[in-house]
């Protein structure tokens, strides 16, 4: 589940566009958190119980406000005038469950930036078995590899329990420094032969087109030696 807004929507009532780019570092984070919140209430996740939402950046605002989402939705309704919230609650009481306990039913990702204490806040609230490795390559300064790094810094940086390492198979041991997770290598033997390694998305957009077509990661068998299995997300144009 990512974000959908743009410029348009404005940081203030009465102006006609966001700032300084409010609206994506600010706002996708607060969008998110209000749609995880709409489908919390709206008992989506009583009705379709084997549902399964993956938020993007590690459930955004939730976990870190886990001491606002708790004890002040087991209030709804007391700020309200307008309209009951009652049964809302009463609905979940009767499954035995808080409104914060639904929050923690979401899957959700680790593009964070490579911030290590996001990373475990949303370890803390979820749990382990409901994060799973993403890295949001390419969107960062060099194109592509700094969020892989820093993402695999971070989590090599928790100092992990076994238990919590095996949640992500998709990262093999690095042998090279004791890593648990995958050491990032933009190599392959074709373009090695030919260009040598692909250090950053630039240097794919300067390869010839009709190369870059026949060589597109979308194409790259999913190993060691590739892009991370799961996750990354591999947006190199034609």
């Amino acid at each position: 589940m990512h974000p959908t807004r743009d410029a348009r929507v404005a940081d203030y009532p009465g102006e006609a566009k966001s700032k300084y780019e409010i609206w994506q570092v600010l706002g996708w984070p607060y969008e998110t958190s209000v749609a995880m919140a709409r489908i919390v209430f709206s008992g989506m996740f009583d009705r379709l119980p084997e549902m399964k939402i993956i938020t993007h950046h590690l459930g955004t605002m939730i976990p870190y406000f886990e001491g606002r989402v708790g004890p002040l939705w087991d209030q709804l309704g007391t700020r309200t005038s307008d309209e009951d919230y009652s049964s809302i609650l009463a609905a979940m009481k009767a499954k035995g469950r808080r409104p914060i306990e639904y929050f923690r039913l979401f899957f959700n990702d680790t593009a964070v930036g490579g911030a290590r204490s996001a990373i475990r806040c949303g370890l803390d609230f979820f749990g382990e078995d409901r994060v799973l490795f993403a890295t949001d390559c390419p969107f960062d300064p060099e194109g592509g590899p700094m969020f892989i790094r820093e993402t695999i810094a971070a989590l090599d940086g928790l100092a992990l329990a076994e238990d919590e390492r095996d949640l992500f198979p998709q990262c093999p041991t690095h042998a090279e420094n004791g890593s648990p997770f995958m050491r990032l290598d933009w190599s392959r033997p074709s373009v090695g032969d030919q260009y040598g390694n692909l250090d950053t998305r630039s240097d794919f957009l300067s390869l010839p087109r009709a190369w870059r077509q026949a060589h597109h990661p979308k194409n790259w068998p999913m190993s060691q030696a590739s892009m991370p299995r799961a996750g990354a997300m591999t947006r190199w144009p034609l």
